[in-house]
């Protein structure tokens, strides 16, 4: 066989099989992100964590296109059907044969850690950062310390409870930070603790519609979530906050449930009501969490890329240097401990009622 053909033939099947070589194409290489999904049931292309990356995606394409010489952004989704050893060879691949520089997934201590083997930045969907991974770990979700300490600085501030009790679960960081926070604002001496384990579910239920009670977290029992917090909800006729968002710690008090969530759905933010109408005009619905997650992991690691570069050596260090900038819901941005800060309101929800009642920035600092 003529060399000249043997060429052609090898090239063609490095550009097939790998897509990494810039003469195989007129068209600029794509530079990819990686998605992988671990759950053996495949998501839909409605899922709202989908469509908020698909929206995300086309809105930050322009201006990467520019900075990247034409190069567009694209994302590869893998699917480690349940098993976790497929999980981590997804990403593995991605990492080293598509040289993709960010994953995006991860909704548990699990799956995060088979992630972190990759060697790639991973944005997890977890809010509290894991011990024994590498730096390489970023936390988009929800912070229940944040939450826990915008609750107790709402109750003892706002509120002005004379005093409350904490039924708290050992260990955790809300409960935690509901002590800290009290002892900050000195009002410790008000706060009564005591164990949530004993109690069961339909007895936390009535200890909550007692004295102004702080629970460390709903996940003490999934039953107090159905029993005390979905009922207010479905009666208010909220659609878009969806229990992902009330898992945290929450405060009653005067007959109110309150929580710290990372979004208010009647914000009048420049940045929300700009994320919200594409949303609507994309999809014809309303944004969730999910939707706001999605969203927000592919504008990070797009101003991450755009500034530090595809294949920075240096690109954990690079994300927290460069992600400040708009989210869905307002101004975000990584602090040192690779947790991702935003905005939160708190949520009061009555019997059938909700609104929301405070806004808490996002802290200027951390760590």
């Amino acid at each position: 066989m003529p060399f000249m053909l043997c060429r052609s033939l090898l090239m063609a099947f490095v550009c097939a099989g790998f897509g990494l070589v810039a003469g195989c194409s007129s068209s600029p290489v794509p530079v990819f992100l990686g998605h992988l999904h671990a759950h053996a049931t495949p998501l839909s292309e409605s899922d709202p964590f989908l469509q908020g990356l698909e929206l995300s995606l086309r809105d930050v394409q322009e201006e990467f296109k520019r900075e990247f010489k034409g190069r567009p952004l694209h994302i590869r989704h893998g699917d480690g059907k349940g098993s976790l050893d497929l999980l981590e060879t997804q990403a593995v691949r991605f990492a080293y044969l598509h040289r993709t520089p960010i994953l995006i997934g991860g909704e548990t201590e699990d799956e995060i850690r088979r992630l972190d083997r990759s060697k790639a930045v991973v944005f997890s969907h977890l809010g509290t950062p894991l011990i024994g991974v590498s730096d390489s770990v970023f936390y988009l979700g929800i912070n229940p310390y944040d939450q826990a300490q915008a609750l107790a600085a709402f109750a003892w501030e706002d509120l002005k409870l004379e005093k409350a009790r904490l039924l708290q679960e050992k260990g955790s960081p809300a409960s935690e930070a509901i002590v800290e926070r009290s002892k900050v604002l000195k009002t410790e001496s008000r706060l009564a603790i005591s164990d949530a384990r004993p109690y069961t579910p339909a007895d936390l239920v009535q200890e909550l519609q007692k004295e102004p009670t702080f629970l460390g977290t709903v996940q003490v029992s999934p039953l107090v979530e159905e029993l005390f917090v979905r009922p207010r909800i479905r009666a208010a006729g909220v659609s878009n906050v969806t229990t992902e968002v009330l898992k945290g710690p929450l405060l009653a008090a005067n007959g109110k449930v309150y929580f710290a969530i990372p979004f208010d759905p009647a914000s009048e933010s420049p940045e929300w009501k700009a994320f919200r109408l594409k949303y609507q005009e994309a999809f014809q619905g309303e944004p969730t969490w999910k939707s706001i997650l999605g969203f927000e992991s592919v504008q990070l690691a797009s101003r991450v890329l755009r500034q530090a570069g595809s294949y920075s050596e240096k690109l954990s260090d690079d994300v927290v240097k460069h992600s400040k900038g708009p989210g869905a819901t307002g101004t975000i941005f990584f602090s040192k401990s690779r947790q991702l800060q935003r905005p939160l309101w708190i949520f009061e929800l009555g019997e059938k009622d909700a609104k929301i009642v405070k806004t808490v920035p996002a802290p200027e600092t951390k760590d």
